[in-house]
């Protein structure tokens, strides 16, 4: 049987021997660098992402905004159109399209305003 004395200093050369190894073998250092780098890929694709998707965050509600205010004034465009039709049957179409254009910017106006609540 292996006294207590021998397998101690078996252990120790053993340790030794990894410790040897490991400092010196340029396979470790390569792989450690491999996932040094895979490490660093990792964390940059997830910091990608994520600006990513807070970028496009605000855009979606601003095209949702947009839609509104488009859907707003054409309704309010509408509604004044039939109320001019309804007021003055005899309007033609250009003396009409004139009346509509010149409230035009007041449209935009109360469609911003509609849509900025919601």
């Amino acid at each position: 049987m292996i006294d207590d004395q021998e397998r101690k200093e078996q252990e120790a050369a053993l340790q030794e021997m990894m410790n040897r190894l490991q400092r010196e073998d340029p396979v470790w250092a390569r792989e450690k660098k491999l996932m040094m780098i895979v490490g660093m890929l990792v964390v940059a694709l997830v910091a990608t992402v994520g600006i990513a998707m807070l970028l496009k965050a605000p855009k979606e509600e601003e095209l949702a905004r947009h839609r509104c205010e488009t859907e707003q004034s054409v309704a309010m465009t509408w509604k004044q159109t039939q109320s001019l039709k309804a007021a003055n049957p005899g309007m033609t179409s250009r003396e009409m399209q004139s009346e509509i254009e010149a409230k035009r910017s007041e449209f935009k106006e109360a469609a911003k305003a509609a849509c900025a609540t919601k």
